[in-house]
């Protein structure tokens, strides 16, 4: 069973239109060939704009967003604005979990999961929780982990969480990089990219760190629970009130309409078309959720490795280079943001998309009103 939405159930009909972005395409490497002038006022901006967030923000703990652009790795002047301050989303810092079975009191089998299958541990984090905290620190199998989800970009991301040696704590700048989630830690106070891992300003920038991803699945709380009856399920009792009945985002994950600007539009697929995607061998190609619920199974080549599919019972979509017998890892998410990290991209099959009529950025007043929450207050 592959899952064509991060939140509704299967069977939803795809979105035809796809948005033209009012965002000039560029290069991810813009800021190293604008003129000295335009690097100057992009270095300011992005100064003035953290500085404000960390000014504002109501949370004791938090260590103050790095403005130390030296070694930045992403343009300075393309990272925007998402929520209104520093914590604005607060992370989860010290989960609690529930059994599969008191779990099946507030989940439904269609809900969507994050699975980890981690040291012999496995644990399912709903994405209903997920959608108000977007970064859970945890410990698995004594180490320590971070899984991260970003709403806007609908991918699911793990990783170890240590930094320099450091064990770290992970947390919401506010801030977004391509409309997808920018995380801080709170040893440093660096940004992070959560699509990547890798840091992009501050001094973990300087040390080119990039944390190491580990495995972890989209998919339903009854795929996930049949094929591990005893796992563990991140509990609603996170310390914040929340309504975890209830997603924050509107209809963003049924219409075409994304809420902030992205340096690279790809107009093979609907924009939130959802792909599973694989970067190998310097090469990245993406597979859409149609061809592999159709096919179940299939064998490719991306950058010289032959590589194997396969949907297992659990809905991990295993991939494996079929040379070395090495798991690769995949990334589930909307085709938008898989295009605009991967602008050279492959793309598995034939597609019979045509482009719909040019729309904005957030045309629609739902899309408004939900984008304004976030810029005007906090989840």
């Amino acid at each position: 069973m592959i899952l064509r939405s991060s939140f509704a159930l299967l069977g939803l009909v795809a979105v035809v239109a796809l948005a033209v972005l009012r965002v000039a395409p560029v290069s991810h490497h813009a800021a190293v060939s604008a003129s000295p002038g335009a690097q100057a006022g992009a270095i300011a901006a992005f100064k003035s704009l953290v500085k404000q967030q960390s000014d504002l923000s109501a949370d004791p703990h938090h260590v103050r967003l790095s403005t130390e652009t030296q070694g930045a790795k992403v343009d300075l002047g393309a990272i925007q604005q998402g929520c209104a301050v520093q914590d604005c989303i607060p992370a989860i810092t010290k989960p609690q979990f529930d059994s599969a079975a008191a779990a099946s009191r507030w989940l439904n089998d269609g809900d969507v999961v994050f699975g980890s299958s981690y040291g012999g541990v496995q644990r399912a984090y709903p994405q209903r929780i997920l959608n108000w905290h977007e970064i859970v620190n945890d410990v698995v199998a004594g180490s320590p982990i971070l899984v991260t989800f970003c709403p806007l970009c609908g991918s699911a991301l793990a990783f170890h969480r240590t930094m320099d040696g450091h064990t770290v704590t992970f947390a919401v700048s506010g801030l977004l990089y391509n409309s997808d989630l920018i995380m801080y830690d709170r040893r440093t106070g660096s940004l992070w990219q959560q699509f990547t891992g890798r840091a992009i300003v501050g001094p973990a920038a300087q040390r080119n760190e990039r944390l190491t991803e580990i495995g972890i699945t989209t998919t339903t709380w009854g795929a996930w629970k049949r094929s591990y009856p005893r796992t563990q399920v991140l509990s609603q009792n996170t310390g914040y009130d929340r309504n975890y009945d209830q997603y924050p985002y509107g209809s963003y994950e049924q219409d075409n309409e994304i809420y902030f600007g992205i340096q690279h539009t790809d107009r093979r697929l609907p924009l939130k078309a959802v792909v599973y995607g694989i970067q190998i061998g310097g090469k990245s190609k993406a597979y859409t959720a149609d061809l592999l619920e159709k096919r179940r199974a299939l064998v490719d080549v991306i950058g010289g490795h032959r590589i194997a599919l396969r949907e297992e019972r659990s809905g991990t979509i295993r991939v494996v280079d079929v040379t070395t017998g090495h798991a690769v890892l995949s990334l589930r998410t909307f085709w938008f943001a898989w295009a605009t990290f991967h602008p050279d991209t492959e793309l598995a099959g034939r597609t019979t998309f045509r482009p719909g009529p040019t729309l904005g950025i957030c045309p629609g007043p739902s899309c408004r009103a939900s984008r304004d929450r976030l810029l005007q207050g906090s989840l």
